[in-house]
């Protein structure tokens, strides 16, 4: 196979992968994310999110979005 057909291939993967990936973090988190961004500049492809971390009273707090603690464990 040619370099060309396998970056074709790669990229149609990666965009496939990406538009997932979007689409669990909107389902997820919705209009709290703020930006997504692929990045390609290690071995593994990877996508940084960002996004304000309201709870359901729509006040900040990181604790009651992702658990204290505990939760990392």
């Amino acid at each position: 196979m040619t370099q060309v057909k396998l970056d074709i291939i790669n990229h149609n993967v990666r965009e496939d992968w990406k538009q997932a990936v979007h689409q669990w973090l909107d389902n997820q988190y919705g209009d709290r994310i703020v930006r997504a961004e692929l990045h390609l500049d290690e071995a593994t492809p990877h996508i940084h999110a960002y996004l304000v971390p309201l709870d359901e009273r729509g006040k900040l707090n990181c604790r009651g979005l992702f658990g204290g603690r505990e939760k990392r464990a």
